[in-house]
């Protein structure tokens, strides 16, 4: 019994030893347990605060307070590393030390793992450090990144549309900037401005306009508008647009920041419209195409050569010496159309001094014409039509010579009327020119005219019909019977064969346009030299082709160089070759002027082309002086009677107008 006693004694101090043990042992491992809690619990709550103090140094950059921005980020990267490091450089970079910036970029960039694990931050430190170096080493790492990566978001792809604006490779940026799902329309529109979209861009930015509050960026988009206005040669929007920025002119300000400036564009138009307006010619390249075919004309009457026996039937003196006069002066023009150009009109004018008829003002008058100086060219087609007012090819000249210089005459409506009348010479040219320009009434019959279709004007203004109908043009038969003439060979070189694809077009077409200097396309009419340059221009061939010649002195080569010089950016040698011509052949031209003025620009001496401006604009009542004016006071915000400067469209070649700070303002985007 004792035993018993003693045994439930000793079991039941070892039981309340081993239940107290057991209380103890759970007792630290909730101690325990409570101790790491708490260490979690602490790490997050650091972590919260460094996040936190993250946040604070990012809106502190945005303050633009660098200094206290950099001490919190140093503080963050022990726990937001690459962010921290990024934000650290942009910092130094911002407050001009590129040095130690470059240090931090070139961490993040060195980090290998970072081009899958946080794309967005290797390709911003790339870009950066482009922007610091100009190694394009790095916009090829950001290219290459974005290629390789299955999945960016949409502040990496920001990264590679800046990459592609920095690359000028504009087509791509649009590409991807589409993809963004929050994208900037406003660098959307200038994208698109930048490669010439022109039509999509109006409707991009009259809903933005919708979309944004934002007075300072409603006064970018309407500065914006104005300019893709004037370079559509809208101006009927242009009207609409002037009047909602004078409703503004109290705190607009855009014209500050992206002023407009006129400048010598040696690029202006892309390759397309070159071969387009090769293709399809524009109303001005009509018109010099019929000037350069147009033929001399030896008499008044409707007879190329004069008719001899009138001189002897009627045997008076004055028929006698009229008689001799023209023989003398046919003999003169003969060998002055095998002249160059330039030389052509200086003699005819000498010539005219002391004797004239009509054909003698018309001869002059066509000769002007194929140097593109068309007011001379009106006012001497216009006193051969005065003089012989029946004639419809002087009649037409002069309603034609009249539309190149935008000029309405008085008696417009009457020199129409003379032409659709049955009686008066050259009226097949007459009616088939007037058919290509305005309505011809279906009344008026050619037909019975036709004996002149065969004649080398005929089938030029059948060439032009044909083209104003759509038809094949390469079974012409200007292109096929006058092939030696050099406008013919270039047309009949840049029409494209049936069937056979853009790729092959172009390499041929790249194959067969001559490169060596001839003059057949340097001294003939300028209208030959101008198409045989868009041809260079529409298969990327202007900067090889090769005219050099310095044996050659003719004036018309001597233009050519001094149009040259200004694309090669060599403006006091184009005033020097204008010069000689204006000394030694009195070519004192539009045309010269506007050379002087591009060669102002590229020396960026616009005070004095802005005078020279005026003084085309007053001495011709220049359209085009007009429009450039016009361009001038629109960036002074003049606005009153701003809109009589833009009544007709601009098609100037050499100067051109853009947005200064344009490129800076799309990359800040």
């Amino acid at each position: 019994m004792k035993k018993k006693l003693l045994f439930l004694s000793f079991f039941l101090i070892f039981f309340y030893l081993l239940q107290s043990q057991a209380e103890a042992h759970q007792l630290l491992e909730y101690q325990d347990r409570f101790l790491r809690s708490y260490a979690k619990f602490n790490k997050n709550q650091i972590t919260r605060e460094l996040v936190s103090n993250f946040n604070t140094g990012v809106l502190k950059l945005k303050e633009k307070k660098y200094i206290e921005a950099i001490k919190i980020f140093r503080k963050t990267a022990r726990v937001l590393r690459v962010s921290s490091v990024l934000n650290i450089a942009i910092c130094y970079h911002n407050i001009g030390n590129d040095k130690r910036a470059k240090l931090f970029f070139r961490y993040i960039y060195k980090y290998p793992k970072l081009r899958k694990t946080n794309v967005y931050a290797f390709m911003s430190a790339t870009y950066y450090l482009y922007n610091i170096t100009k190694r394009d080493m790095y916009l090829d790492d950001i290219l290459r990144t974005y290629t390789n990566s299955k999945e960016i978001g949409d502040r990496g792809k920001s990264i590679v549309v800046a990459t592609l604006i920095t690359l000028k490779h504009y087509g791509k940026a649009i590409k991807v900037l589409n993809t963004i799902k929050q994208k900037n329309l406003l660098k959307l529109a200038m994208l698109k401005i930048k490669i010439r979209q022109y039509s999509h861009v109006r409707n991009i930015l009259n809903n933005l306009s919708k979309q944004t509050f934002s007075r300072k960026k409603l006064d970018v988009i309407l500065w914006i508008k104005l300019y893709l206005d004037l370079k559509e040669n809208n101006l009927e929007n242009f009207k609409l647009d002037v009047r909602e920025l004078d409703s503004r002119l109290g705190t607009f300000r855009a014209n500050r920041d992206m002023p407009l400036e006129l400048y010598f564009n040696n690029d202006k138009y892309e390759a397309r419209y070159y071969l387009k307006n090769l293709l399809h010619f524009s109303a001005n390249r009509t018109t010099d195409f019929i000037f350069y075919f147009a033929p001399y004309v030896f008499s008044d009457d409707d007879q190329n050569i004069y008719d001899f026996s009138k001189g002897f039937i009627f045997k008076n003196k004055e028929n006698r010496k009229s008689l001799k006069s023209m023989l003398k002066y046919n003999a003169s023009l003969i060998k002055t159309m095998e002249e160059d150009p330039i030389v052509r009109v200086q003699k005819l004018k000498k010539i005219i001094k002391y004797n004239h008829s009509s054909y003698m003002y018309y001869n002059l008058g066509l000769a002007c014409a194929q140097t593109f100086d068309f007011y001379s060219a009106y006012k001497y087609f216009h006193n051969a039509y005065k003089l012989n007012p029946g004639n419809k090819l002087f009649a037409m000249m002069t309603l034609l010579s009249a539309k190149r210089i935008h000029l309405f005459t008085d008696d417009e409506k009457y020199i129409k009327k003379s032409i659709l009348n049955r009686n008066g010479l050259y009226k097949y040219f007459g009616y088939k020119m007037y058919g290509l320009f305005y309505k011809l009434p279906k009344e008026t019959r050619i037909k019975q005219l036709s004996r002149y279709k065969n004649s080398l004007f005929g089938k030029a203004l059948i060439f032009l019909d044909d083209m104003k109908q759509g038809k094949d043009l390469s079974k012409s038969d200007l292109l096929k019977d006058e092939i030696k003439d050099p406008l013919v060979y270039l047309l009949d070189l840049i029409q494209k064969p049936k069937g056979i694809s853009d790729f092959s077009y172009y390499s041929s077409l790249q194959a067969r346009v001559p490169l060596k200097f001839n003059k057949n396309f340097i001294e003939g009419s300028f209208l030959v030299s101008e198409v045989y340059f868009d041809v260079l221009r529409s298969v990327g061939l202007l900067n090889r082709e090769n005219i050099k010649n310095a044996r050659d002195l003719s004036p018309s080569y001597i233009r050519i160089r001094a149009i040259l010089a200004l694309y090669g950016n060599r403006p006091k040698e184009a005033f020097a070759l204008v010069g000689y011509l204006k000394r030694k052949y009195n070519f004192n031209t539009r045309l010269a002027k506007y050379i002087l003025v591009s060669g102002m620009l590229l020396q960026h001496d616009n005070a004095h082309a802005s005078v020279e401006i005026s003084l085309i604009q007053a001495q011709y009542n220049d359209k085009d002086a007009d429009f450039l004016t016009g361009v001038q006071l629109l960036q002074k915000l003049k606005l009153e009677s701003l809109m009589q400067n833009f009544a007709y469209p601009y098609y100037n070649n050499l100067i051109d107008f853009r947005l200064k700070g344009f490129d800076k303002f799309l990359g800040s985007l």
